[in-house]
């Protein structure tokens, strides 16, 4: 559960770190290759490869891949595949405001933060639900600490410490953009 917890915190901090892609444009061709993989590779090894893509270079989502990869947090087989597709969410909330330089809200944060929400109520492993509201924190709407405070009253400890440690960035994120 341990090694799970860090590995899973490893890769949303790890994707979030990581320089966004060069691209002016959107490929995406290569978007939809990457979900595909993402969704049905029988190698563990690869559907982490194509989130790690996906992290990097997806700026926004069209509501067919969004649905996808909600399919993916929702319903993978792998803790690990199901705690990169959190910080998939997660890169489009700090990769939008990147690149648009822009304070308002994703158009898509509303649906994108409703998927981590559903996907936290039924997820059973401590350690998504950590990387899921982990995810949440990188948004600025009060539905992002809406997520956050369902996850302080959560039975895990890890949850309700992944919790409190995501408000105070996101509080501090938040101050510091004057919002």
């Amino acid at each position: 559960m341990r090694s799970v917890s860090r590995s899973c915190f490893l890769v949303i901090a790890l994707t979030l770190l990581l320089p966004a892609g060069s691209q002016a444009q959107q490929d995406w061709a290569e978007v939809d290759r990457q979900i595909d993989i993402l969704q049905s590779s029988a190698r563990e090894g690869s559907r982490l490869a194509a989130a790690s893509w996906l992290s990097k270079e997806l700026r926004r989502a069209n509501t067919d891949q969004l649905r996808k990869l909600s399919q993916v947090l929702r319903s993978a087989g792998s803790e690990r595949v199901r705690c990169a597709a959190a910080g998939i969410f997660a890169s489009l909330g700090t990769q939008s405001r990147f690149h648009t330089g822009s304070r308002r809200p994703l158009a898509d944060e509303s649906a994108i933060l409703n998927s981590l929400r559903q996907a936290l109520i039924y997820e059973d492993k401590p350690a998504v639900r950590c990387c899921i509201i982990a995810a949440g924190a990188e948004f600025d709407s009060s539905e992002a600490q809406a997520l956050i405070d369902r996850g302080k009253s959560d039975l895990s400890p890890a949850v309700r410490a992944t919790s409190q440690a995501a408000e105070y960035r996101r509080r501090n994120r938040l101050t510091a953009l004057g919002l």
